[in-house]
């Protein structure tokens, strides 16, 4: 079954107060480095974002939003690209600066193993991180009965699903850039 990269790209960057897709870690927008990174791993991929939206990604392909999942979070671009292509998804979220080719190639080395979801567990906390993973195919159906339940949380899904939880060594690939303050920091960490 076909893998695709779903980067997302649709939050509102209330505490960056501006589209963390756009912000410039690698010479470009963080959206077409990973998009980049993408096809360089032989990946179609698209931009996950709100259909307000879609201007500021006109340059690549996009997925928006089904209005059936729309307005919750990560787990409406995820729910949405079920619902446009069948196979499995790798969910790349645009407020991670250091993920790399390393990382990815981690959680796809998981693909065509019996877990519905691959993603990493933070090394110091042990936190699930959602957010760069592996969803199969096999996830869809699950996710959507567990999304029409009431619920939206892409982390929960992972605590209730039969996942593979694996250990990132390196914490600064898992750490997100969601504040103006961790922007500097990481630009900072890169000079």
């Amino acid at each position: 079954m076909q893998t695709r990269v779903l980067i997302l790209a649709g939050g509102e960057s209330r505490r960056m107060g501006q589209p963390k897709g756009l912000l410039n870690y690698h010479g470009m927008p963080q959206v077409h480095y990973l998009f980049k990174m993408a096809q360089s791993l032989k990946l179609e991929a698209f931009v996950s974002c709100r259909e307000e939206q879609k201007s500021l990604f006109a340059d690549l392909p996009i997925i928006t939003d089904h209005p059936d999942f729309a307005g919750h979070g990560p787990i409406s671009g995820l729910l949405s690209a079920f619902r446009q292509f069948e196979g499995n998804w790798l969910l790349l979220g645009c407020d991670y600066p250091n993920l790399n080719k390393k990382a990815i190639s981690t959680l796809l080395n998981n693909e065509n193993k019996s877990f519905d979801i691959a993603c990493f567990k933070h090394p110091d906390s042990g936190i699930i991180e959602p957010l760069i993973a592996f969803y199969g195919h096999s996830a869809s159906h699950k996710l959507t009965a567990f999304f029409t339940s009431g619920n939206d949380s892409l982390s929960r899904f992972i605590q209730q699903s039969n996942a593979c939880l694996i250990d990132e060594p390196n914490a600064l690939v898992l750490k997100s850039a969601d504040t103006p303050e961790d922007r500097d920091a990481i630009i900072g960490l890169k000079k």
